[in-house]
């Protein structure tokens, strides 16, 4: 499948996973969508220098997925996907980082700590 069709296959696994409460699979396929867009670079480096960052983030993730509502995070993958698609690559920095700046600040709130990144 190309890219965009895996993604958009990942993103609805992800959205099966959640309503059946299946959160081993809705992880899976949250890093599906993920690295479907990182891999679509061509640049096994970059994969390479997300991965681990990704592993090692993977056990505060679910902090996030209980302080935030499913369709907002369907919402944020689904501008992500459309900005790669458009071949906008502004676009697509601007809404991934975004969606990582939410998680993070998120985790962060759920540890009882403030917001690390400031919201634009």
């Amino acid at each position: 499948a190309c890219d965009e069709e895996r993604a958009r296959a990942c993103l609805g696994a992800y959205a099966a996973a959640r309503g059946q409460g299946d959160d081993r699979a809705a992880r899976a396929a949250h890093a599906g969508f993920h690295f479907a867009l990182y891999e679509a670079s061509g640049s096994r480096w970059l994969v390479r220098l997300i991965r681990p960052a990704w592993e090692n983030s993977e056990r505060y993730r679910a902090l996030s997925l209980k302080s935030r509502g499913f369709p907002d995070r369907q919402h944020e993958h689904e501008r992500i996907l459309a900005a790669c698609v458009r071949h906008d690559p502004e676009a697509a920095a601007a809404e991934l980082r975004r969606h990582l700046a939410l998680t993070a600040n998120l985790v962060a709130r759920q540890m009882g700590s403030s917001d690390l990144f400031p919201e634009r």
